[in-house]
Parts: structure tokens; C-alpha cells; sequence
């Protein structure tokens, strides 16, 4: 399913809100919760290993209920999800030039690598939501969100790189230059911001209702949302470490999330998020 079909989705399903809520008797119900979750970013690497992050987050929503059992759903949600990727050694090599203008194949290897990517998205629910009735209540609610990132970044820890040069037409590969940015270098560990895209995602939800009175209840959940597309920003592709030629000891290391060049460390991130959900209800007529 494409953004532009959970657009006219959208569209729809607000056009037919408005409708139930002119032409049938309705009931109404607000809602604050709190979530956990796994997954996070999700995505596949060409080396190293990915470890899910526990994120979570809150929201508040409103329920439009047109029918005893049949509802719609809309809110706003914050959510939090996080991702750490690490490795044991990270090579690359590319071609570029040094500060002579000359050609040469810069070849760097980064060991004990460690990266910790952080989001924040603002979520915009709207779902379809089946429930029984009575005070002990079931309920399934199936639809979709959008996620607009408010916050992205990721931390890098303390880095050891090591890069050579090989210069085709000596046919010798230099490694103690380093003056040219040639042999061992320490990069600090760092904190930077990155950019990604909306996320368009389906999603899930089903668990129980517990109304103490008539007008306030509680309610617990197990939601799943998926990812539909990439949320990577493919316009900052990147190289994983930057050789400057104007300053060749002074390296730029970027995300392996935007390390699209010479070397792609990551395919397409998705967010996705399995996790539980517990709140408090308001129930009006």
C-alpha cells in the first residue's frame, strides 16, 4: 500500500465520521495511555550486528462510537523508538583525490564500532474499532497512522580508524602519511542530528475495557504498527567516514543509517513497534 492510498483512506474515513456523527445517535469516549514497545528502527545490515530498542511513549485519542459496537478512532501519539548497531570491524574503500588533486583509493577500517540511532515521531492514529458490550468490554481496532519525525540522532562511542591509500598509477599503497590522513587516528565519540522522513504504518490494537463507573473506565492493549515505507532521507547519502583533502587529518563520521555511497552498511529503515498499552477512559453521551 503506497502513502497515497492511506491518504485517500484518510479521507475517506474522516468524511465518514462526520456522517455518523450527523445521522446516528452517538457515544463518545477520550483516552490517555501509555505504551511499551520493541523493534524500534527496524533494518538489516551488510555486516555487524542490529539490537531492537524498548521505546515507548503516550497519547491521547478520542472515540467516536456510531454504534453500540463500532466505532472510530483518532489521536495524537509521541513515540520514541531507538535502535543500536555494532561491529567488530567496519572497511570501506572509494576512490577521491588528495590535496595534490591526484587520484588514489582511500581505504579506512573502523574497529569495535558502536551507534545508537534515537527518533521521536508524532502519530496520528485513525482506526476502525470493533467492542462488545457491557462494563468488562473486548475490543479490536485496525487502521493506520502517520508519523511525523519531531527528533532524530544518533550517538557514535570512541573510534579507531585506520586508512591507507593506494595510488594506481605508483601501484603502492601508502599507510604512514599521516600527515595526508594516513595511518591511525582516534575519532571522539559524538552526537548528531540526522533527518528522516514521515512514516506511513498500519496498525493493530486489541485488549480489554473495565468500566468502574458509567463515565470512566480503564483499559489495557497489545498494539503491533508496521512500516510501510523507507524513512530514511536518501537526499543525505553520505560516505560512513568523509576524507576532507583541505584537512586530511580531520575526518567527518556519519550514520551508517545515510551511508549510502561506497559502501551501503544498511537497507531501507522501517519503523515497527510490538508492545503494550495501558490507559485511562472517559465515556460521555
Amino acid at each position: 500500500m503506497k502513502p497515497n492510498v492511506i491518504k485517500s483512506t484518510v479521507l475517506s474515513a474522516l468524511i465518514l465520521w462526520g456522517a455518523v456523527s450527523l445521522h446516528a445517535q452517538t457515544s463518545h469516549e477520550f483516552s490517555l495511555s501509555g505504551f511499551g514497545s520493541f523493534f524500534g528502527l527496524n533494518y538489516k545490515v551488510t555486516e555487524g550486528s542490529r539490537q531492537n530498542g524498548f521505546d515507548g511513549g503516550g497519547e491521547f485519542s478520542y472515540h467516536l462510537f456510531f454504534h453500540p459496537n463500532w466505532g472510530l478512532r483518532i489521536g495524537v501519539e509521541a513515540a520514541f523508538l531507538s535502535s543500536k548497531y555494532s561491529s567488530e570491524g567496519i572497511t570501506l574503500s572509494y576512490m577521491t583525490k588528495d590535496m595534490n588533486g591526484a587520484d588514489f583509493e582511500f581505504r579506512c577500517t573502523a574497529g569495535n564500532y558502536q551507534e545508537t540511532q534515537k527518533t521521536m515521531l508524532l502519530q496520528i492514529p485513525l482506526m476502525l474499532q470493533f467492542q462488545t458490550k457491557g462494563k468488562s468490554r473486548y475490543y479490536l481496532a485496525l487502521g493506520g497512522k502517520v508519523g511525523i519525525p519531531v527528533m532524530a540522532k544518533y550517538k557514535t562511542a570512541e573510534v579507531t580508524i585506520q586508512n591507507t591509500a593506494y595510488y594506481e598509477f605508483e601501484g603502492y599503497e601508502y599507510n604512514t602519511q599521516h600527515f595526508m590522513g594516513f595511518g591511525e587516528f582516534e575519532l571522539p565519540a559524538d552526537d548528531k542530528k540526522m533527518s528522516f522522513k514521515p512514516a506511513f504504518m498500519l496498525s493493530a490494537e486489541t485488549g480489554g475495557k473495565f468500566f468502574v463507573s458509567d463515565a470512566v473506565g480503564l483499559f489495557f492493549g497489545v498494539y503491533f504498527d508496521f512500516g510501510l515505507n523507507n524513512i530514511t532521507n536518501t537526499s543525505e547519502a553520505l560516505e560512513f567516514i568523509s576524507y576532507n583533502a583541505q584537512n586530511p587529518t580531520d575526518f567527518t563520521q556519519n550514520s551508517i543509517l545515510n551511508s549510502q555511497i561506497a559502501k551501503p552498511i544498511t537497507d531501507k529503515v522501517i519503523p515497527m513497534a510490538v508492545g503494550l498499552k495501558f490507559g485511562l477512559m472517559f465515556r460521555t453521551r
